[in-house]
């Protein structure tokens, strides 16, 4: 009869755990207490902030592969990407186009209009605040 760490495991091997070191392991410890702390939060703000600009170009200008061969050429495309880059978040801005939301899943999507008690039907509030929907290629 197999006992519970050998059946429970699809490794022929069973379970296996790591120990570490007692530096490492109370390192770990703090810097995952430390996770939950304001002061962390605010200074992983910033970083929210740059992931978003580096999604929105991977998205939109594809600077993920270099379309020359050296290291000049190569540091003038990044230059020119971080530019339109800039341009296009300065357009969005001054022309009033509203900042991405959270999307919806393909559930939500899908769900039927909220009726009201004056019979009207409406959608509902989660796809009302997104707004329209716009293509990302476009």
């Amino acid at each position: 009869m197999k006992g519970v760490a050998e059946g429970s495991t699809g490794s022929p091997n069973g379970r296996m755990i790591t120990l570490r070191p007692r530096e490492e392991h109370e390192a770990v410890r703090a810097a995952r207490a430390a996770q939950g702390t304001p002061a962390l939060r605010a200074r992983y703000a910033a970083r929210n902030g740059i992931e978003g600009a580096i999604s929105q170009a991977v998205h939109t200008l594809g600077p993920r592969q270099c379309r020359c061969h050296g290291l000049a050429k190569t540091r003038l495309q990044h230059q020119r990407t971080a530019t339109a880059l800039n341009l296009t978040r300065i357009d969005a801005r001054t022309s009033g186009d509203p900042r991405a939301r959270t999307r919806a899943s393909h559930l939500e999507r899908l769900r039927p209009a909220e009726i009201t008690l004056d019979g009207t039907n409406e959608p509902t509030a989660s796809l009302q605040a997104r707004g329209p929907r716009r293509r990302r290629d476009a």
